[in-house]
């Protein structure tokens, strides 16, 4: 089994963790809110950018697209495709 891209869920599982054994949901639940607050404002930006340059989702998920408009894209608030393949798991 290939581990090599699942090295980030550990930070999210053993914060998860402490907040359950430390009993501390107050904790866990702003850890969530301002997630949830940083969720949405990536996809307000990624929908404003999309609108602008429609064209950037067939560039950023094509294997011809360039390092710099990857940059370009993010630059204008346009969200990576592993982001939104990331958030399908929430």
């Amino acid at each position: 089994m290939d581990t090599e891209g699942y090295w980030w869920y550990a930070p999210a599982t053993l914060m998860y963790v402490y907040f359950i054994k430390a009993k501390d949901f107050t904790g866990l639940a702003l850890v969530t809110f301002y997630a949830l607050i940083f969720i949405s404002i990536t996809a307000i930006t990624s929908i404003v950018g999309l609108t602008i340059f429609p064209g950037a989702v067939r560039q950023m998920i094509s294997n011809s697209s360039d390092v710099g408009m990857d940059l370009v894209y993010g630059k204008m608030g346009i969200a990576g495709y592993g982001y939104f393949a990331g958030i399908t798991l929430i």
